[in-house]
């Protein structure tokens, strides 16, 4: 995303106070102009994202400020519907949206040592928003889970990062327990919609906030992909069992397919449904056709071993090169699929937002100092400015990739140590 060259009052002097400066800002807004308004979030509250149905439930405590005019000084009143300017487009049930803290004027640090007078009020917010997952990946999946609040006509009123203040957005992580999740980072967009979205040709104001997640994945590879490749491998134990005891062989391997497909539907139930099959369900079918290709050759060998032209001595080294060559192809395509899985990850990481340098603390904080403006896709009217915010840090992301990659290289170590013996085992 290229960076704009748009200029604006509100973000004079950022590069020396490290907040927006709001000392430009005139005594009163004055009507005919976008009104600003500056909200300033806490989200105190948020259960573990839903992969099941997608939503993810989140309990926002909203400072907001905007500028009066001088009539509604004089009034004790603002014009404004506060309420309104925060539908919540992705929402799928809002349990509570109120204003807990009451409308009052007060004088607000603006920055450069200046103040104006804001009206300010507190809304609480209570929903579940709808997600859109892409589970292509899983379980090394990263989402960017997304909140929209959505306001009047860009022309009328406008979000925007609130002046003199450093942190915008603070993401209480105590409160904030994400099971089987990994806090990356969050992020505040403030822009406006495509025009093109709308039938009448406006643009609305609007305020996005992210949250990035990655999957703790290790769990899985305990519980799932461990037994999995130990049935997986152990299926080659079939050729311990004598040519001659063609059921014998059958019902070993058949067991696997079944304990293998027990788990296919244990998988089933952690993901909703979907048109694709994702990494962890193409492991298992991958293990379950190698399974499959066990057992065939335990039926070809049967049949081989009815035939009284086939010598049995040379039957059974067939059959010991079979084991010989599947278990090194099993080692070797797992060693593949490490390296996959490893470089998945890394993928999954860097299509989440940049995030800054700096570590997340206990609360996740985003600051102006992280300001950058951008240019968006779509044209917005004139006057309007989009300005993205960040904070959070992907390093322990890449660790956690890091520790996949060496577990794909001890695999493919493996592999070659045991093409090696079997090779100097024909000399």
């Amino acid at each position: 995303m290229e960076m704009s060259t748009i200029k604006n009052p509100i973000l004079d002097g950022i590069e020396k106070t490290k907040t927006i400066d709001g000392s430009s800002l005139p005594k009163f807004w004055v009507a005919g102009t976008p009104r600003k308004v500056y909200p300033v979030a806490t989200v105190q509250r948020m259960s573990p994202l839903n992969i099941i149905d997608g939503t993810l439930e989140v309990k926002f405590w909203i400072d907001v400020y905007w500028q009066p005019d001088e009539e509604e000084v004089k009034a004790g009143d603002t014009k404004l519907d506060i309420l309104d300017q925060f539908q919540q487009v992705n929402a799928v049930e809002v349990k509570q949206q109120e204003v807990v803290r009451a409308l009052s004027l007060k004088d607000v640090d603006v920055g450069g040592g200046e103040t104006r007078s804001m009206w300010h009020c507190i809304i609480q917010i209570v929903a579940s928003y709808k997600q859109n997952l892409l589970l292509h990946t899983f379980p090394f999946d990263c989402h960017n889970a997304l909140v929209r609040f959505e306001g009047s006509n860009v022309k009328q009123v406008q979000f925007a990062p609130m002046p003199g203040k450093e942190v915008l957005l603070s993401l209480e992580t105590s409160l904030c327990p994400m099971l089987g999740w990994s806090w990356k980072g969050v992020g505040v967009l403030f822009t406006g919609t495509a025009v093109a979205l709308s039938k009448s040709g406006n643009s609305y104001t609007q305020m996005v906030v992210s949250f990035r997640l990655a999957r703790d994945f290790g769990s899985y590879l305990s519980r799932i992909v461990s037994f999995i490749c130990v049935l997986t491998l152990s299926s080659f134990l079939a050729v311990s069992i004598p040519v001659s005891d063609v059921g014998d062989r059958l019902g070993f391997i058949f067991t696997i397919l079944l304990t293998l497909v027990a788990f296919q539907g244990n998988v089933a139930t952690m993901l909703p449904e979907t048109s694709y099959l994702t990494l962890l369900e193409m492991y298992n079918v991958f293990c379950f056709l190698l399974v499959m290709l066990v057992g065939v050759w335990c039926g070809f060998a049967g049949v081989l071993r009815q035939n009284d032209e086939v010598d049995p001595q040379t039957l059974v080294e067939q059959d010991y090169t079979v084991f010989k060559v599947g278990v090194c192809v099993a080692i070797g395509a797992h060693a593949l699929l490490s390296v996959g899985c490893a470089i998945v990850r890394i993928g999954q990481l860097k299509k989440l937002e940049n995030s800054r340098a700096s570590k997340p603390a206990e609360n996740l904080q985003v600051r102006t100092t992280q300001t950058e403006i951008v240019q968006e896709e779509f044209p917005l009217p004139a006057g309007a400015v989009t300005y993205s915010l960040a904070a959070g840090s992907l390093q322990e992301n890449f660790v956690g990739a890091g520790l996949v990659a060496l577990a794909a290289f001890v695999g493919c170590l493996a592999a070659g140590v045991a093409v090696i013996y079997f090779a100097f085992s024909y000399l």
